[in-house]
Parts: C-alpha cells; structure tokens; sequence
C-alpha cells in the first residue's frame, strides 16, 4: 500500500500536495498519514459510543 501511495505521489505530484514532504521525509511522511487515518478511525468510534451513551442515558 505504502509503494503504491508513493507510486501515486511520483505520478501526480500536482493532484497530491504531498511531493516535495515524501521527497524530503520519504515513509516518515505516509507513516504519519497513516497514523493520522487510523486516529480519524479511533475519533469516529469514540464518537459513536459516546452518541450511543447519550442516547441510552435518556431512557
């Protein structure tokens, strides 16, 4: 998955905004990208159980 986002990357240096950082900073670069998707999935569960708590604690 990393090779293709760096494939993609030498491809559409325009489209990706992110050229010039994986040039400089290679994996460390995609690494934090990853890290900050699976973040975004943690917040989006953590909003739903809190949702769901909300609703449970009403009735």
């Amino acid at each position: 998955m990393i090779n293709e986002i760096i494939e993609y990357v030498k491809d559409n240096p325009f489209e990706s905004g992110f050229y010039a950082m994986v040039s400089a900073y290679g994996s460390y670069v995609i690494s934090l990208l990853v890290c900050k998707s699976k973040h975004e999935h943690a917040k989006d569960g953590l909003e739903d159980r809190l949702t769901e708590e909300k609703i449970f604690s009403r009735e």
